[in-house]
C-alpha cells in the first residue's frame, strides 16, 4: 500500500504541474462569481422542448485546423451532447460510503474470503518485541562515536522504553483478528500518526478491501478536507501506473487477437460486461466511460520491462439522471499532511482492474452527494461561440510550450457537453456540477534532437458552457 500511495502522489504531483498554464490576459477570463454564473444561467423556466444539438447549432463533428510558428491545432472531433433538451446546475458536496454500500462492495468483492484486521505494533508477540529490543540495544552502542550522538541517543532510549512497555501486555502467540464490513476506527497500519474511520481487511495473502471515509493525524486532531476513498487489491494487483507504455485505448467492440495479447482471452466486451454487472449489483449510477488494455507489469517499474502481464483497465463515471459527470483524475486545492490541514477536494473517480479471473483490482475516489437541483434548464452559450473561445484559448494555453521545442500540435479528438464539479464561491465543503465543454486529445512534441513525447488522452481545455469562462481544473473554477 505504500507503493499505491506513492504511485497516487507522483501522478497528483504531474496533474499539478500540467494544470499550472499561463494565466489568459486575453479576453475570456476564469468566472470565480457562481452567484452570478447560477443568475446568468437561469432561464424564464420555459424548456425550447428541442433538443440540445438543435438548439446550440452544434454540429456532428468540429474541424478546426490552424497552424502558427511551429505550434498546430488539428481538432477533428465528435460533438457530444446529452440526448435531452435540457442540462441543469446541481448542488453537491464530498460523499462518503454509507454503511449499506460498504456492506455491498464486501459482499460483492470478498463475500465468505476471511478477512482479518492488519497487524499494528500492539500485535507484536514477545519474541518479535525481544528482537527489536536487542535491535535498538545495538543501535545505541554502534553509534557511540556518532557527532549526534547524544540526540540520536535519546531518541532510541524513548523507543526502547515504549517497546520495554508493549512488551509487559504483549502476547506469545499472535492471534489475526477476524475482519467484517463494520464501519469503525482504525489505525492507519502503514503510518501509525493517521487515524480513519472505516474498513481494513486483508486475508494476509495479498487480498485487501480498505475503506476511508473520515481520516486525520493525530497530531492535528480532525480537520481539513475529508476525501473518501476505497480500495480493493489483489495478488500482484496493487495500484495503477497511467503512461504510455501501460495502457492502449480500445473499444468495446473490438476482437483481439489472443496471438498478439498472451494471457489475456478475455475480449473487450466480456470486461465491460463484468464491470457493468458489478455496478448493477452495487446499485450505483455509473456507466463505462473507456476501457483501454493495460499492463500491469508497469506497476512493477523496471523489473518487470520485458514482460507483460496484461488487463483491462476501466474507467466508470457518475451519472445523474442522464447526465454524465467528467472522469477527471486529480483534484482541486491543496493537500494536506501529517503537519498541517489541506483543502484539496479529489475528483470523484471509479476505476477497475478485469481479467479473466473478474475484477482483480477497484478503487473509488472522492464519491459525491447529489444534493439541490438549482437551475433546471440553464441558458447556454451557441456552439459556435464556444468554438471560437477554443480556437482563441487552446493557443493562450498551449502554445507557449511549443518555443521549447520543433513544434507542437494539439489533437482534439472530442468535444463533450457534461456536468463537472466546480467548487461553490465561499466554501470549501460544497461543489456544483456546472454543463462544460470538454475537449479532448492529446499534446505531441517533437525536438530538433529527434525525440517527440504525447501526452496521455484527456481533458485539453474546459469551457463553461453557461458563460464562456476556462475552468482550471487544478483551481477547481
Amino acid at each position: 500500500m505504500k507503493r499505491f500511495t506513492a504511485i497516487l502522489l507522483s501522478i497528483f504531483t504531474l496533474f499539478t504541474l500540467t494544470a499550472c498554464q499561463p494565466t489568459p490576459e486575453a479576453a475570456v477570463v476564469m468566472q470565480k462569481d457562481t452567484d452570478r454564473m447560477v443568475e446568468q444561467a437561469t432561464g424564464d423556466g420555459e424548456s425550447a422542448a428541442l433538443p440540445l444539438r438543435e438548439q446550440l447549432a452544434a454540429p456532428d463533428m468540429m474541424n478546426v485546423t490552424a497552424e502558427e510558428d511551429g505550434f498546430t491545432i488539428l481538432a477533428h472531433a465528435a460533438v457530444i451532447l446529452p440526448e435531452t433538451d435540457a442540462i441543469p446546475v446541481i448542488t453537491v458536496k464530498a460523499g462518503s460510503f454509507s454503511q449499506e454500500l460498504t456492506n455491498r462492495l464486501w459482499d460483492l468483492l470478498i463475500g465468505d474470503k476471511a478477512m482479518y484486521k492488519p497487524r499494528t505494533e500492539g500485535d507484536r508477540t514477545k519474541a518479535e518485541l525481544e528482537q527489536a529490543i536487542i535491535n535498538i540495544q545495538n543501535d545505541i552502542e554502534r553509534i557511540q562515536h556518532n557527532e549526534y550522538y547524544e540526540e540520536n541517543k535519546a531518541l532510541r532510549e524513548a523507543e526502547l522504553e515504549h517497546l520495554r512497555k508493549l512488551y509487559g501486555a504483549a502476547p506469545d502467540i499472535y492471534e489475526p483478528a477476524a475482519a467484517t464490513p463494520e464501519i469503525e476506527q482504525y489505525v492507519d497500519s502503514s503510518n501509525p500518526s493517521r487515524r480513519f474511520i472505516g474498513v481494513d481487511a486483508t486475508d494476509n495473502a495479498g487480498t485487501i478491501f480498505r475503506l476511508s471515509n473520515e481520516a486525520w493525524y493525530e497530531a492535528l486532531g480532525k480537520g481539513g478536507k475529508q476525501n473518501s476513498n476505497f480500495v480493493y487489491c489483489t495478488p500482484g494487483y496493487n495500484g495503477i501506473v497511467y503512461g504510455k507504455s501501460s495502457t492502449i485505448e480500445v473499444n468495446e467492440s473490438d476482437a483481439l487477437e489472443n496471438a498478439a495479447h498472451p494471457g489475456l482471452p478475455m475480449q473487450p466486451k466480456q470486461a465491460a460486461e463484468t464491470v457493468r454487472h458489478f455496478l448493477s449489483s452495487l446499485n450505483v449510477p455509473m456507466r463505462i466511460e473507456r476501457i483501454e488494455l493495460y499492463d500491469n507489469a508497469a506497476t512493477y517499474g523496471d523489473a518487470a520491462q520485458n514482460t507483460a502481464e496484461l488487463c483491462y483497465l476501466v474507467t466508470c463515471q457518475r451519472m445523474v439522471e442522464q447526465y454524465s459527470c467528467a472522469s477527471i483524475f486529480g483534484y482541486s486545492g491543496t493537500p494536506g499532511s501529517d503537519s498541517e490541514f489541506g483543502s484539496a477536494w479529489i475528483y470523484e473517480r471509479l476505476v477497475f482492474l478485469v481479467n479473466d479471473e473478474g475484477i482483480v483490482y477497484a478503487e473509488w475516489a472522492s464519491p459525491l452527494e447529489i444534493c439541490d437541483i438549482r437551475v433546471y434548464s440553464c441558458n447556454l452559450l451557441p456552439f459556435s461561440e464556444i468554438q471560437q473561445i477554443f480556437e482563441k484559448m487552446v493557443r493562450v494555453i498551449w502554445q507557449y510550450q511549443a518555443k521549447d521545442c520543433l513544434s507542437l500540435t494539439c489533437n482534439i479528438t472530442e468535444a463533450r457537453l457534461e456536468l463537472m464539479r466546480v467548487l461553490e464561491q465561499g466554501s470549501a465543503d460544497n461543489g456544483l456540477l456546472i454543463p462544460v465543454w470538454n475537449f479532448y486529445g492529446t499534446r505531441q512534441r517533437s525536438f530538433a534532437s529527434g525525440n517527440t513525447d504525447e501526452t496521455l488522452h484527456g481533458i485539453m481545455l474546459t469551457i463553461n458552457a453557461i458563460d464562456g469562462s476556462i475552468i482550471d481544473r487544478a483551481l477547481g473554477y
